[in-house]
């Protein structure tokens, strides 16, 4: 039952970033050793919701350890690069 539950609270995301935004996340998640996906998954992980709307992330160094709980799954597409 608790796996169930917790699938029903994972979210699959496609998402199609412009190709500026694309280099600048792929080349963060290289230096830090991970996938785009993961890099997301922890800004996700780590955003706050500010009353006035706004969205706010503290400075973050991202992690290749395991997290506690699975980070939700993104597939991401990258324009132009054959991963569309």
């Amino acid at each position: 039952m608790s796996e169930r539950q917790d699938a029903k609270e994972e979210l699959r995301a496609q998402i199609w970033l412009p190709a500026d935004t694309s280099r600048r996340l792929r080349a963060i998640a290289t230096r830090a050793g991970l996938r785009p996906e993961q890099v997301l998954a922890q800004l996700a992980d780590h955003a706050v919701l500010n009353d006035d709307g706004s969205l706010t992330v503290a400075s973050l160094h991202p992690t290749t350890s395991i997290p506690a709980e699975p980070c939700p799954q993104l597939t991401l597409a990258f324009p132009g690069t054959g991963n569309a």
